[in-house]
């Protein structure tokens, strides 16, 4: 079992709510009326999964204008810390 991750920064279509995924198979995703803004793929299980849960615990005290650009500027330090590159913006 040696699959690869993704983690998305997706918006709702239909609430316009904010996430962030992590996924095996983004597919799975957009057929969940998600469109999918950033990815950052090709990621083990735990490290996406760390990413995850420490993105979600520093979101809660930040302020911006977009709730898009409010998970980019929590994210992006957490991907230097794990040297981590390949960005996909959609």
């Amino acid at each position: 079992m040696n699959e690869l991750y993704c983690i998305c920064i997706s918006v709702n279509i239909n609430t316009n709510n904010t996430n962030l995924i992590v996924c095996n198979n983004k597919k799975k995703i957009i057929k969940k009326n998600y469109v999918c803004h950033v990815e950052i793929p090709n990621l083990k299980k735990c490290i996406a999964l760390n990413i995850e849960r420490e993105a979600g615990n520093k979101t809660k005290g930040i302020k911006n204008n977009t709730k898009l650009q409010k998970r980019l500027d929590v994210l992006l330090p957490i991907l230097k810390k794990y040297n981590i590159t390949q960005i996909v913006y959609n």
